[in-house]
């Protein structure tokens, strides 16, 4: 199966749960601003803050963008050039699939790159 066509049916089997996704992401954030800008606050209210929390929520919110990427990027992949077009259509066609091809490639090297920052940082 071709690489775009993956990435395209992926994003609509999880376009019906971005929304929440926005939810975990407020989460996410909410840990991130308790743990590096609020510490004395959160202390107060029983928050531990010799855990990781700090890096849970920076990672989460990585991979929620990574979510919110493939679910806004690649729901609507130009189709394949058919030869009923003109040629400047075709052209047009192939130049748009070439930049999503190129987005894909390094959407996924970007997501294999994640991957180890979360391993090393949470330490597996």
């Amino acid at each position: 199966m071709n690489l775009l066509i993956l990435l395209e049916v992926i994003a609509m089997r999880i376009k019906p749960y971005q929304k929440v996704s926005y939810f975990f992401t407020i989460v996410f954030i909410t840990l991130i601003v308790m743990t590096l800008i609020l510490p004395e606050q959160a202390a107060l209210i029983g928050f531990d803050m010799g855990s990781d929390y700090g890096k849970l929520g920076l990672l989460g919110c990585i991979w929620l963008l990574l979510f919110n990427i493939v679910t806004r990027v690649f729901i609507d992949i130009p189709k394949r050039v058919n030869e009923g077009g003109s040629l400047f259509t075709r052209c047009k066609l192939k130049l748009r699939r070439f930049f999503y091809y190129i987005l894909a490639l390094f959407f996924v090297s970007l997501t294999l790159v994640v991957f180890i920052l979360s391993i090393r940082l949470l330490r597996v």
